[in-house]
């Protein structure tokens, strides 16, 4: 179940952040992008909590902390990429910026909170994702 669920993330999210790219492209007023990740993000809301109804299970003060805590910062992401875009930066710049820099919150935050490891291979293949950034935001 799990992986169908974060499969169900890895399509909407990555669809989510394409639209912001349409909407900066097309020109489309500033004020869009609210509605547009305010639908988003209660389609999200519910593929997530129909399965917690459909079983009757009850959600911790805990669990909704820290959904909503993560909520609010996927938000802020979303609402910074979207100024990102509309300002001109170009879409071959910020999307990688915005993944590989949750790559590497997840990766510090593994060390630090988790006490988690890196081996090399992790550790190589998160350099050449920022040299590919830095590579990108060249041409």
């Amino acid at each position: 179940m799990w992986f169908l669920l974060m499969l169900l993330m890895l399509l909407t999210n990555g669809m989510s952040a394409f639209g912001l790219k349409v909407i900066a492209a097309w020109g489309l007023p500033d004020t869009s992008k609210f509605p547009y990740l305010t639908v988003w993000y209660a389609a999200g809301f519910a593929c997530i909590a129909l399965p917690f109804f459909m079983r009757k299970q009850i959600v911790s003060p805990r669990e909704l902390g820290w959904g909503a805590a993560m909520a609010v910062l996927s938000i802020g992401g979303q609402l910074a990429t979207a100024v990102a875009l509309q300002t001109g930066a170009p879409g071959n710049v910020v999307f990688p910026v915005t993944t590989g820099g949750a790559i590497l919150m997840v990766g510090v935050a593994g060390q630090v909170f988790f006490g988690e490891r890196m081996n090399r291979v992790t550790t190589v293949g998160i350099l050449l994702g920022f040299l590919a950034v830095l590579l990108l935001s060249i041409g």
